[in-house]
């Protein structure tokens, strides 16, 4: 429905916003949010995902001859499976980064193996619990900084987005075929 009365680029635009709502809210959101709050962030981040993610892949598979479609389907899924496997890799420095230099604000008292247990359900019992504010705050510093650069990486998307569409202009709304 939305590829028939929408530029492509203005699909993308409204799945990129969407996903910078939902990591804005992450990233403003405080240590003790509600969990309506984290809610209203999924669903944010879900339903920009979903325009993108389908609506990119649409584009592949239209724009593919019928000989090549399944190599074109299989290298935009690859490609998408590499680009999260790398943004994964920089959001994990990003947040070891952010513990290590908690963890020696705190003047030896925690360590990154209790950093580990603080989040799993099962061991966070055998932590001190005098500690346990002190490391959440410290976890929590990492989620923020992984949000924060998320929500750069997002500008610079969107801003990519209008900059192609602008100067490529390969951008006419999709046309209705039979059996569509």
């Amino acid at each position: 429905y939305l590829q028939v009365r929408f530029r492509p680029a203005t699909i993308v635009f409204w799945g990129l916003f969407f996903i910078l709502v939902g990591t804005s809210v992450m990233t403003i959101a405080g240590l003790h949010a509600a969990f309506w709050v984290l809610l209203v962030a999924a669903f944010f981040y879900g339903c920009g995902t979903g325009l993108i993610f389908v609506m990119l892949q649409v584009k592949v598979q239209r724009d593919a001859s019928d000989q090549d479609m399944a190599v074109a389907t299989s290298v935009s899924y690859l490609v998408r499976i590499l680009a999260q496997t790398m943004m994964s890799a920089i959001y994990g420095v990003i947040m070891n980064l952010t513990m290590a230099h908690g963890i020696r604000q705190s003047g030896g008292k925690i360590t990154m193996k209790m950093m580990n247990k603080v989040s799993d359900a099962e061991s966070v019992h055998e932590l001190p619990q005098k500690y346990l504010p002190l490391m959440r705050q410290i976890l929590h510093a990492s989620l923020h900084n992984i949000y924060l650069v998320a929500s750069i990486f997002l500008v610079v998307g969107i801003l990519y987005n209008w900059w192609a569409a602008k100067n490529y202009g390969h951008n006419t709304v999709m046309k209705r075929e039979s059996g569509d």
